[in-house]
């Protein structure tokens, strides 16, 4: 049986310095990397390059070091945005949605982008460009929803 990890267990770990920030993210990079199959994110380029630093200045701040991941809807400074849909390809955010810019001031990283069903005009998540997010609790099976990733 895999541990369950909370939310408030793993801001606590992270302040109590029971883990450092660097193992987190990769602990999380080597997560994503196993779940590729579940073709939840969205990546142009590698997810090391993707993937945030826990910003050192923000250390002691509630979410710190805590990895995030946004529906790719949702602007992100300097990452694609493609609303699942290739009409989209190409357009880099230069500005952060109002979500990215308070989770970032609590101090959480952008761990990158989730694929979704196109447009969110749908709710299997099965996108005809990045392919179908697969179920993790269900193999064969679509994640549902237009925020599958």
């Amino acid at each position: 049986m895999r541990e369950i990890i909370t939310l408030e267990s793993l801001c606590r770990a992270l302040a109590d310095e029971q883990i450092a920030a660097e193992e987190l993210r990769g602990r999380a990079l080597d997560t994503e990397a196993r779940l590729t199959l579940l073709n939840c994110f969205i990546r142009e380029g590698d997810a090391v390059s993707q993937f945030g630093e826990a910003d050192q200045a923000r250390k002691g701040t509630s979410l710190w070091g805590v990895p995030v991941s946004f529906k790719d809807n949702i602007c992100v400074r300097g990452l694609p945005l493609t609303a699942g849909t290739r009409g989209m390809s190409g357009f880099i955010a230069d500005q952060d949605a109002a979500i990215v810019s308070q989770l970032k001031a609590l101090g959480a990283v952008v761990a990158g982008k989730n694929n979704m069903h196109e447009l969110s005009f749908g709710v299997t998540s099965i996108n005809p460009h990045w392919g179908a997010v697969g179920n993790p609790v269900a193999p064969g099976y679509c994640a549902g929803g237009s925020s599958g990733g």
